[in-house]
């Protein structure tokens, strides 16, 4: 492992391709930005079709509207995201695991019963399918080939 060492620095975070702790925490700060993009654009598509903002999403009500808002909030984060249930309730109404398994099941029953519903979670999906492709768009320009390699992984996977 002292091979491995910078020598201009002695750290262990150097830049050098070799060492595997810098690649790991370089891949994990681009995981995390564009987990964050994800996360943005999730709820900028949820409060554009639903009119309804990101301060009464998260805050503690049972009207329907925006339960439903909350609810479709879970849904796409989860569709889209890696994130775990307890993360997902915390950034989407402060809510628990349990809450956000809750809210999926919700939707998935909805959009199979209700058409209207299915119509407002299919035009949430676009806009969120337009929005990532916006933000692959400005992400590429700014990117260095591995980055690119990661948002086309992210791409595949969630599209």
């Amino acid at each position: 492992m002292i091979k491995f060492l910078n020598n201009k620095n002695n750290s262990i975070l150097s830049n050098d391709k070799m060492n595997p702790l810098a690649f790991s925490l370089c891949t994990q700060q681009k995981t995390i930005a564009l987990s964050n993009q994800l996360i943005d654009v999730v709820r900028n598509s949820v409060i554009e079709v639903t009119e309804i903002p990101w301060g009464y999403i998260m805050v503690l009500t049972r009207k329907g509207e925006v339960v439903q808002a909350r609810q479709m909030t879970h849904y796409f984060l989860r569709k889209y995201t890696k994130l775990s249930l307890s993360v997902i309730g915390k950034i989407a109404g402060n809510k628990d695991h349990a809450t956000v398994m809750h809210s999926i099941k919700v939707v998935n029953n909805l959009m199979s019963t209700e058409k209207a519903y299915k119509e407002i979670i299919d035009t949430i999906d676009s806009a969120i399918k337009k929005n990532i492709d916006n933000i692959g768009n400005t992400f590429l320009f700014s990117a260095t080939s591995d980055t690119i390699a990661d948002w086309e992984n992210v791409k595949n996977k969630y599209l």
